[in-house]
């Protein structure tokens, strides 16, 4: 954050400088828009599918690259194509990292300490708000943009060097479902701890008209299925085809009148009979 504040900073002021255009300037906020409009989806799954470390690290090592390459060719004149093009594949950067750190955050903080991380988190993006251009106005007064370069890149050097060394623990990522509730009734988890803080969920069964009898049926009679996935990442419990496995085969045959739209499901309603 320190780096991106900088950056916007020295850009801002070299646009100026070779162009003395409003136009040119005011599009230094459009050219880092286009990424996060363009690789939000896609972000969201990198950050769900791969390891968001190494994510992290390698978009803070490509910032570098991007920041070392301003700096040599701003002795010789930064013209306006390579500027955009280089805020571009910062911005570019930024949208893949974002999702990645911000997942992190709850998986390297213990849950007792995460209000207080997270509140950490934002006093350091207003102090990064504040003095990034702050430095980069002092850099350029006294050594000139290339010195400005040469910070932002050292700063996205050390912020990748500091993601190679970070550990995080092992995590596993669950959902809590079910199939085939047919003459079954829903079920339904209670925090016994009745704050956010507690760690154990119980299991209950919707009830029906009588508050004491979840169930009613004839024997023999088949159970729900109670389900807990368990993946790596989260993708990996979307992609999962184990709830289309354990439900009974669809008893309508011609599906093709189907099509996405709005429903409602009364789930606490006891037994499922339809």
């Amino acid at each position: 954050m320190f780096s991106q504040q900088m950056l916007s900073t020295v850009v801002g002021w070299d646009l100026y400088l070779a162009t003395r255009s409003p136009v040119v300037l005011g599009n230094v906020g459009l050219v880092q828009i286009i990424p996060v409009l363009l690789f939000t989806f896609a972000a969201g799954h990198v950050a769900d599918r791969y390891p968001r470390r190494q994510t992290s690290m390698l978009m803070q090592v490509a910032q570098t690259v991007v920041g070392i390459a301003l700096a040599l060719a701003a002795g010789r004149g930064l013209g306006v194509a390579l500027i955009y093009t280089c805020l571009f594949l910062v911005a570019t950067a930024r949208a893949f990292q974002w999702p990645a750190t911000s997942a992190m955050l709850p998986q390297t903080v213990a849950p007792e300490h995460l209000t207080n991380a997270i509140s950490w988190s934002g006093s350091a993006r207003e102090l990064a708000t504040v003095g990034g251009p702050a430095l980069a106005g002092i850099l350029i007064a006294t050594w000139g943009s290339e010195a400005v370069y040469i910070v932002q890149a050292a700063c996205c050097a050390l912020s990748a060097g500091c993601f190679y060394l970070m550990h995080i623990p092992g995590v596993a990522w669950a959902a809590i479902t079910e199939a085939d509730l047919r003459g079954n009734s829903s079920m339904y988890l209670i925090n016994t701890a009745t704050n956010w803080g507690g760690r154990v969920f119980q299991s209950q069964i919707a009830p029906g008209d009588d508050p004491e009898v979840a169930i009613t049926g004839t024997l023999p009679h088949h159970t729900a299925w109670r389900v807990l996935l368990v993946g790596d990442e989260p993708g990996a419990l979307i992609e999962s085809n184990a709830i289309t496995s354990l439900n009974p085969e669809s008893e309508i045959k011609d599906t093709s009148w189907i099509h996405a739209g709005l429903t409602a499901w009364d789930w606490w309603s006891g037994s499922l009979n339809a």
